[in-house]
C-alpha cells in the first residue's frame, strides 16, 4: 500500500514523533502516523477528546499491535499547560524530532445553520482550536526540538472546519481531527 514509504523503513528510526488531532482512520494525521511509524519513528498521538481515545487506541492496536512503543493521550488544543505537557511526555528524554499539527474543530451547534447564522463566538472558538492552537503547539515543542527537527500543519484540514462553520448542508459538524 505504501510502497515509496516501505523502501524508506528505518529513515526515521530513533526519531520520536507527536501527531496531533488523529480523529479516525480517514485522518490525514493518522495516515503521516502511520507512515512514519513505519519509517521508524516512535509516534505519539493525540486525539481531541475522550470520545474519540478508544477508536484511536484501537486503529493504533490494530496497526502496531497492543504494547506497542507508541502512546496515544487526549489533548485538549485550548489549553496551553495541557499542550506542553503533551509535548514533554511526547520527547521523553532525547527531544522531538518531528510535530505534526492536523486539527480541525467547529461545535456541532455552529455546523447547524447557514454561514449567515455563525456567531461571533462559534466563529473565534473554531479559529482557537482549528488555528491558532498550531502557535500553541510550536511554541510548546520549540524547547523539545533540535536543529534538524521539523513542525508540518496540514492546513488543509483547518481550511475544512473554518469553510464549514455554519456552512450550508451541514458536513462535518463537531469537528475532531484531521
Amino acid at each position: 500500500r505504501h510502497s515509496s514509504v516501505h523502501r524508506r523503513a528505518g529513515m526515521l528510526a530513533g526519531k520520536r514523533a507527536l501527531v496531533v488531532g488523529v480523529a479516525n482512520q480517514r485522518s490525514i494525521a493518522w495516515a503521516v502516523a502511520e507512515a512514519w511509524a513505519a519509517a521508524g519513528a516512535t509516534v505519539h498521538l493525540t486525539c481531541q477528546s475522550e470520545r474519540f481515545l478508544p477508536s484511536v487506541l484501537k486503529l493504533s492496536d490494530a496497526a502496531w499491535g497492543e504494547g506497542h512503543r507508541h502512546s496515544v493521550g487526549v489533548l485538549d488544543m485550548r489549553d496551553d499547560a495541557a499542550i506542553e505537557r503533551a509535548c514533554e511526555a511526547a520527547s521523553g528524554s532525547v527531544g522531538l524530532d518531528a510535530v505534526l499539527h492536523s486539527v480541525a474543530y467547529a461545535s456541532a451547534d455552529a455546523m447547524k445553520g447557514g454561514l449567515l447564522a455563525t456567531t461571533r463566538a462559534d466563529f473565534a472558538e473554531a479559529h482557537d482550536v482549528s488555528a491558532y492552537s498550531l502557535v500553541a503547539l510550536g511554541r510548546a515543542a520549540a524547547p523539545f526540538m533540535a536543529g534538524d527537527a521539523a513542525a508540518v500543519a496540514a492546513a488543509a484540514e483547518a481550511a475544512g472546519a473554518a469553510g464549514g462553520v455554519g456552512a450550508s448542508g451541514g458536513g462535518g459538524g463537531g469537528g475532531g481531527g484531521g
